[in-house]
């Protein structure tokens, strides 16, 4: 049977990728490991919204390199938030590790900020990684 790494150790490799790549303006997990009481089991994925200078370039990208590890499988999709667009590409990697990324243009962070309620997907909680917002 595979045993998946420790959240910890996914979290770290995340969260050192996002800051080692400059277009990422901020990592943020979300959904039932960011929930503040909890709720994660051993079989939960990650929710990761990726901010980025250049969405469409991360999202054609992510999941094909090397972001987390290898790869075994990768889906993507786009969808819209505030008429803004979006993309979602989820990846099973080698270890076993299920990643949904959602990339969005960093003029949506900014966006979101202005709302008086929360886009559905971070009104559970969420966290954030790493930031760069300047």
């Amino acid at each position: 049977m595979l045993a998946l790494p420790a959240e910890a150790d996914v979290l770290e490799r995340l969260t050192a990728w996002g800051e080692a790549d400059s277009s990422i303006r901020a990592l943020i997990l979300t959904s039932s490991r960011a929930k503040p009481n909890g709720g994660a089991d051993l079989l939960s994925d990650y929710d990761l919204i990726v901010a980025t200078r250049d969405a469409p370039k991360l999202a054609a990208a992510v999941g094909s390199a090397s972001e987390y590890g290898r790869p075994l499988v990768r889906w993507s999709d786009q969808d819209e938030l505030y008429g803004i667009t979006t993309y979602f590409c989820g990846v099973v990697y080698e270890d076993g590790v299920k990643i949904d990324y959602t990339v969005w243009p960093g003029a949506l962070l900014e966006r979101v900020s202005q709302e008086a309620l929360l886009p559905e997907g971070l009104d559970v909680g969420y966290r954030v990684l790493s930031t760069r917002m300047r």
